[in-house]
């Protein structure tokens, strides 16, 4: 009759350690993020990145595996948010070099999260978009490149493939001749207003 209730003595101790055990566990654990997220906003001024290690692990298996097989991972990765952007320009990277078109929008889109006002990228996103037949996107975004940069002939020769796309010949022929006015010696102007918006 001793032995069961000295068990029953001993059984609560051992719940109890592991409750202050499990307990101190935690308050190290939020001490040390809490410390962390303080030091940052402190050193920093803002709270600290976080980072899921997708862009060097990606960056290791390009050297060692296919490339084409490490699109989905990549894709995944660039549309985490990163605030280098590393992700987005590793995706390019490896997109252009398949000629993966879809992926390189992708990209793109993510690039112009970090920089809204970019005009190049807004041209280089539209001409993707061209070549994918999106043409309402690919508008806005020609559009909005030369409403960025109205000095560029190369961003107006980019809209003015758009719209010529789009059937918009009389636009097209406008926004061509504004690229020489620009440019004269741009050839995709020149090619295009000899051909085929030669009657407008």
């Amino acid at each position: 009759m001793s032995r069961p209730s000295q068990s029953r003595r001993l059984a609560p101790p051992s719940r109890s350690r592991f409750s202050l055990v499990f307990l101190v566990g935690n308050l190290v654990l939020v001490l040390l993020l809490g410390g962390g997220v303080g030091y940052s906003l402190h050193a920093r001024g803002r709270l600290p990145d976080v980072r899921f290690g997708y862009v060097a692990n990606h960056r290791q298996l390009l050297e060692t595996g296919k490339q084409s097989e490490l699109m989905p991972d990549l894709r995944t990765a660039a549309l985490i948010n990163f605030d280098d952007a590393s992700a987005q320009l590793q995706l390019l990277s490896t997109a252009s070099m398949l000629n993966d078109s879809k992926n390189i929008a992708v990209a793109i889109r993510g690039l112009l999260s970090h920089t809204p006002d970019d005009a190049e990228l807004h041209a280089e996103l539209a001409a993707v978009l061209l070549s994918r037949a999106a043409l309402d996107e690919a508008l806005l975004h020609s559009s909005y490149a030369v409403k960025l940069i109205p000095s560029s002939a190369r961003l107006h020769s980019i809209h003015g493939a758009v719209m010529l796309a789009m059937g918009r010949n009389h636009e097209a022929v406008s926004v061509y001749r504004e690229a020489l006015r620009l440019d004269p010696g741009l050839k995709p102007a020149k090619q295009a207003l000899a051909y085929p918006l030669r009657d407008y």
